[in-house]
């Protein structure tokens, strides 16, 4: 009867009254099991590797269009300021059109006053001869 006993690191731990084969055997599980663990972590570590640098060129990506919509959006902000910029000396002109407008109107009023009172001068100048 040979016991089979578990230690925390699932290996199999054989009595001393095991017979060489069985403990060479023993060994060969232990090493290959140590050996199984070891490229279970090699490869982990390869899948964070890889997963690390997809996430830096996602990152990367993600940079280069948020810096491109950056460019884009800078780019509106000032069209924004220029067409605003535009607009009101738009509104600064069309005021002082305006302004001029009715400088205008006054001196067309005050002629077409004068024009009036002269004409009825003249008008009642020719009914007394």
């Amino acid at each position: 009867q040979q016991p089979n006993l578990k230690n925390d690191v699932d290996e199999v731990v054989v009595a001393d009254d095991t017979p060489p084969v069985d403990r060479a055997h023993h060994a060969k599980l232990v090493e290959l099991r140590r050996r199984q663990k070891e490229l279970k972590q090699k490869n982990d570590i390869a899948n964070l590797r890889n997963l690390i640098h997809r996430q830096r060129d996602l990152l990367k990506a993600q940079g280069q269009e948020l810096s491109e919509s950056s460019t884009q959006l800078q780019s509106c902000v000032d069209g924004i300021q220029s067409n605003h910029a535009l607009l009101k000396e738009s509104e600064r002109r069309l005021e002082e059109m305006h302004h001029r407008k009715r400088i205008v109107e006054g001196m067309v009023l005050r002629a077409t006053e004068q024009l009036v009172a002269a004409r009825k001068t003249l008008s009642e100048r020719r009914h007394r001869k």
